[in-house]
């Protein structure tokens, strides 16, 4: 099955969303679940398990069950004010997947606020997945063993019980992009937003 970011999600036979991010077991390279974001409120996305997710017509992916159900899935989104190297306070169940920071601290300048005190706080959006996982969104960067950058994820495609077996990967600008397959042997590590490529082989 192929895994694209964007793709529409059914559900119910209606239409429900698109696929936001994929959520991956990086020890055994398995998704686990997908992030769903309903058109209805684009800011409550929600995890919805990889095994409720199957092939539909065309491009559309369908999400089993019906739309209350989906309701009662986990929120992925939160946010959370704090200081300057401050993290979200931990969760035995959570980890925390791609971050987002809304809004930098705030210096006084010369001028009406030139007392102000200096806000060291920073509004942080991130994502909530389960304890284990990461989280790859579209655009997540591709990098080969010495931290270069070579493309960006476009998709996935995954076997039956989730294993990816192979990362799509754009590369280039403008009109000089092109997709590239990437078999899962090649990648050494996935983490948050990042897929690391083994060494090429000489």
């Amino acid at each position: 099955m192929r895994l694209d970011p964007g793709r529409r999600i059914l559900c119910g036979g209606a239409p429900l969303g698109e696929l936001a991010d994929v959520v991956v077991d990086p020890r055994n390279r398995r998704i686990t679940h997908v992030v769903v974001r309903p058109h209805h409120a684009p800011g409550l996305a929600r995890l919805a398990p990889i095994d409720a997710i199957e092939p539909g017509d065309g491009d559309a992916l369908v999400l089993r069950g019906t739309p209350e159900a989906f309701e009662q899935l986990p929120q992925v989104s939160e946010l959370a004010y704090l200081r300057l190297g401050e993290q979200p306070v931990e969760d035995p169940d959570w980890e925390i997947g791609v971050t987002t920071v809304l809004a930098m601290p705030t210096y006084g300048s010369a001028g009406l606020d030139a007392d102000m005190p200096f806000d060291d706080h920073v509004e942080l959006a991130y994502d909530r997945v389960p304890r284990g996982t990461v989280e790859l969104a579209h655009d997540a960067c591709v990098v080969d063993a010495d931290g270069r950058r070579v493309g960006r994820v476009e998709g996935f495609e995954i076997g039956d019980d989730g294993g990816i077996t192979d990362v799509v990967v754009r590369r280039g600008h403008l009109w000089r992009r092109r997709t590239t397959t990437i078999p899962v042997a090649a990648i050494a590590t996935v983490g948050n937003d990042v897929v690391t490529l083994r060494p090429a082989e000489s």
